[in-house]
């Protein structure tokens, strides 16, 4: 449900009404109007990226499993096959922003940030390394 909105309209992904569409499909579907609930109202704190440490453990997981996803999934291809007339230094850049941000706000599952810490510091390492000798 979280990429919803960016599979049905990529320009307008954090449109809400991707979120009241994705809760209907739901329903639609036969799962439950409670459940449908609970996630549409997940999917908008998740979305928020702020101070999800705090939500409940549902969020966090997802939220950890999503920015974690991003170290080791085809993350970089995607975003550059999204993003064609990008430069291959800006979609660098883009990955250091990325990456720091995720990791700072949505990482937080401590079992999570232990197994991916090292990805992660590699990871930005490079990118930020790319970035300085472009």
């Amino acid at each position: 449900m979280h990429d919803y909105g960016k599979i049905i309209d990529y320009d307008t992904q954090y449109d809400y009404a991707h979120i009241e569409n994705g809760h209907q499909e739901m329903i639609r579907l036969g799962f439950e109007e409670s459940f449908a609930n609970k996630i549409a109202d997940s999917i908008k704190i998740f979305d928020k990226k702020d101070h999800l440490e705090n939500e409940s453990i549902e969020i966090r997981i997802v939220s950890s499993a999503d920015a974690c996803s991003h170290l080791v999934g085809p993350w970089v291809s995607l975003y550059w096959h999204e993003n064609p007339d990008t430069s291959f230094e800006t979609i660098m850049k883009e990955n250091v922003r990325k990456l720091g941000g995720e990791w700072d706000l949505k990482v937080t599952i401590p079992e999570a940030i232990k197994a991916y810490q090292q990805l992660h510091d590699d990871a930005m390492l490079h990118a930020e390394g790319t970035v300085r000798r472009i």
